[in-house]
């Protein structure tokens, strides 16, 4: 039995989810999640469930004892939690503990050395983690139905002679106001990535634009008055899948720094086989001084260069 925490939003949550399944597929076992901190996150709601093929079943306080019974089986000297470091040294160790802490940043070796019988916990932002699996990833996450505004949208994005030159846009702004190392990211980023999309696809581009501050998308996203489509409808704050998944209709993106952007882009090119899409993405994604080199944006991902919006003067 693999066991992998669930937390925080949406992107997060698949990033969670398809790190344990690809351990359970490896272990040829079960996966199940633990779901236990969403009682402590006002703003954030568990959402695997609106996926249509997820594979996992929830975990009970009685899982997480068996488990840890199971594993002190395997090895009774190592029953303590573990943050893995990728030292070979520390490999027997990760083998036989019952917990494993993601230790962050790029793609942590240890991963290959984690056992069954194993509860994960940690954000797993890179793809490398699951992407043997990326089929079944895809077709775990089959998106619900779309409401019939959204479907007004989805039916333009795939009509033969707009698809090839569509660009999702994800701007996030909402709670990265609040966080200097997150962003947001300042206009300048957009700009520039719409201007590269035209210099490599042409001039009569269509953009699909998702975001939690659409007022200010309006204001200062310039398209080129190329057609240009703001998804700003009721359902979009309490049922984001509905957004993801216009993303993820589109050819080409420009993502924000953010696991939503990153998933909505990653099934556009594993999903729909479109992997000569374009996908622009911010350099740095993070603002931190210990973040800098961190970016779970894959290789053929064009990186352009960005900067943290100005805070706004409040005098």
């Amino acid at each position: 039995m693999i066991i992998s925490n669930i937390r925080s939003g949406l992107g997060n949550q698949l990033f969670q989810y398809s790190t344990g399944r690809s351990l359970s597929m490896r272990h040829e076992t079960e996966l199940k999640i633990e779901i236990s901190s969403f009682g402590k996150y006002h703003n954030r709601k568990f959402a695997l469930h609106n996926f249509k093929n997820m594979k996992f079943s929830i975990a009970s306080v009685n899982d997480l004892n068996e488990l840890k019974r199971a594993k002190s089986c395997q090895n009774r000297a190592n029953e303590e939690r573990l943050c893995g470091t990728g030292d070979a040294s520390v490999s027997n160790e990760i083998a036989s503990s019952w917990h494993v802490t993601d230790p962050e940043g790029d793609y942590w070796p240890g991963f290959e050395l984690i056992s069954d019988n194993t509860f994960i916990e940690g954000y797993w932002q890179n793809e490398n983690y699951f992407l043997d699996i990326a089929e079944t990833i895809c077709s775990d996450l089959a998106f619900p139905e779309l409401p019939n505004e959204y479907n007004r949208i989805a039916d333009f994005i795939r009509k033969k002679d707009v698809y090839p030159k569509t660009v999702g846009i994800h701007i996030r702004r909402g709670d990265y106001l609040r966080h200097d190392r997150f962003g947001p990211l300042a206009g300048s980023y957009y700009h520039k990535a719409i201007e590269f999309m035209i210099s490599e696809i042409g001039s009569d581009l269509s953009f699909i634009v998702i975001s939690d501050d659409q007022a200010w998308t309006r204001r200062n996203l310039n398209t080129y008055d190329m057609p240009t489509f703001f998804v700003d409808f009721p359902k979009s704050a309490s049922c984001p899948w509905h957004d993801m998944h216009l993303l993820k209709l589109c050819r080409h993106h420009i993502v924000a720094n953010s696991s939503f952007s990153w998933w909505g882009a990653w099934l556009a090119q594993h999903a729909n086989n479109t992997k000569d899409g374009i996908v622009c993405a911010p350099s740095p994604w993070l603002f931190g001084k210990e973040d800098e080199r961190f970016s779970p944006a894959p290789q053929s991902w064009i990186k352009m260069p960005s900067e943290p919006e100005e805070p706004t003067s409040k005098d």
